[in-house]
């Protein structure tokens, strides 16, 4: 008799809590190595800073007790927590030595982090991020002992908070992503907590916009990309001709060959087909028509409503499945029976598969062919083709972590002006939720225009 191979997965213990700790040999082993890594494993050629002087200003209004910070800085790209490491840990401290200003404390940040970044960032980030006191979140998810560390670290951690407030990677230089409500609460949170405890500190919210170029021959490498989609994809694409028309080109026919793909082995069940369609709908109609006949797939397996915006269902999807992959009925090894260990990781290897469904949504939801309209930079038409090789990556059972990233690129790095929370909070309606309204309007309007585009 052919026995099947063995799972792919296996089920793991419960996610564990990592308490965050300074580790100072830690931190200064990643200070050191900082540009080497950014040099040769994110391919970061150099950085370029503007308003880094009100970077320093906040960290000394931070270090003199006179402000509470906390750093919000733009998602585009999966290394953004390192640009940001990098810029506070290397950069600040050069530029107040340059300026003759004593910043009063270690040019450091305590940075949120989703749990599950250390599953697909590694061991090495595993081992690293609590070391150098990361304050660990769920997303969409109520966790009462990392929401009262993080409250608790936003009044009395001895650095600043940094943190995103898309809430996840938008693949996109100059596209702002929504904003996560929480972002706004902590800055509440931090407000309400100085008054009831009588601290006068001002609480600080900086925000940051980072903007990825590839400078160095971009049309070759614009080419190169897409004659890797062709390739990989199978597709047949015109061969010359204007960039854009020849991506758009390819979009189509990968769209084409998805939908085939789940229409014909993942249809959609008879309650789901009754929606009214367009006659002919344009090429972003359809991504967001396949974006959802993904996440049914998944959906379905984990008996999941399908509710609220793409994005809303991902993090669902996500957050689920790894209760599956992660879970705390598993008996430690050599306490389950054979048969019991095989279940489990049975189970834990169909959840990984319905995950691939959801890292392809979690990038195909970011194609936007309006992103390159006519007269498009060709630094969009980068980003774009990027995030369409992306797709192909996840179809091929990739995720973020494999990612293609060119070598060589240029980070941008703007720092806006300090928003002041209790100012904000001052000209809003009354209620919690007026307050939120007006911190994250005015941080949305400030990492809009940080993200505006420039000519090189």
């Amino acid at each position: 008799m052919l026995m099947l191979r063995r799972n792919r997965v296996q089920a793991k213990g419960a996610f564990r809590y990592e308490e965050p700790r300074f580790v100072p040999w830690v931190y200064a082993f990643a200070r050191l190595g900082s540009p080497v890594y950014d040099r040769w494993v994110e391919g970061i050629a150099g950085f370029q800073t503007r308003g880094v002087e009100r970077l320093i200003e906040a960290y000394r209004r931070f270090y003199r007790r006179e402000a509470r910070l906390l750093i919000a800085f733009r998602h585009t790209a999966v290394h953004d927590a390192q640009v940001i490491f990098h810029l506070i840990a290397r950069i600040l401290p050069r530029e107040a030595r340059r300026r003759r200003q004593a910043l009063g404390g270690l040019p450091h940040a305590h940075f949120l982090y989703g749990k599950g970044v250390t599953l697909w960032a590694g061991g090495g980030a595993a081992f690293l991020i609590p070391r150098i006191a990361g304050l660990p979140v769920v997303n969409r998810r109520a966790d009462t002992r990392a929401l009262a560390n993080v409250r608790r670290y936003l009044t009395e951690g001895p650095y600043p908070i940094a943190l995103a407030p898309e809430g996840q990677v938008t693949y996109h230089n100059h596209r702002l992503g929504p904003l996560e409500t929480g972002s706004a609460r902590l800055a509440l949170w931090c407000l309400e907590d100085l008054e009831r405890a009588g601290r006068s500190e001002e609480v600080l919210v900086l925000p940051v916009g980072l903007e990825y170029r590839f400078p160095r021959h971009p049309e070759r490498l614009l080419e190169r990309l897409i004659a890797r989609i062709a390739r990989i994809g199978g597709l047949r694409a015109p061969t010359s001709g204007p960039a854009r028309e020849r991506l758009l080109d390819l979009t189509e026919k990968l769209i084409d060959k998805i939908e085939a793909f789940y229409a014909r082995f993942f249809p959609a069940p008879e309650g789901a087909r009754g929606r009214a369609c367009s006659a002919a709908p344009g090429l972003r109609e359809r991504i967001e028509r396949v974006c959802d006949a993904a996440l049914r797939v998944p959906e379905r397996f984990l008996r999941l409503r399908a509710e609220g915006e793409l994005i809303d269902r991902v993090f669902t999807v996500r957050q689920r499945s790894w209760d599956f992959l992660f879970r705390e009925d598993v008996p430690p090894a050599g306490e389950a029976s054979p048969l019991e260990r095989m279940l489990a990781d049975r189970l834990a290897d169909e959840a990984y598969l319905q995950l691939r469904h959801n890292e392809l949504v979690d990038v195909l939801e970011y194609v936007q062919p309006d992103y390159i309209g006519p007269g498009a930079s060709l630094n969009r038409l980068v980003e774009y083709a990027l995030n369409l090789a992306d797709v192909e990556n996840r179809l091929m059972g990739g995720d973020v972590s494999s990612r293609y990233s060119p070598k060589g690129k240029q980070v941008r790095i703007r720092i806006g002006e300090p928003l002041e929370v209790r100012r904000l909070c001052s000209g809003a309606g009354p209620g919690p939720r007026s307050r939120a309204k007006a911190v994250l309007e005015a941080l949305g309007d400030s990492l809009q225009e940080l993200s505006r585009e420039e000519q090189a």
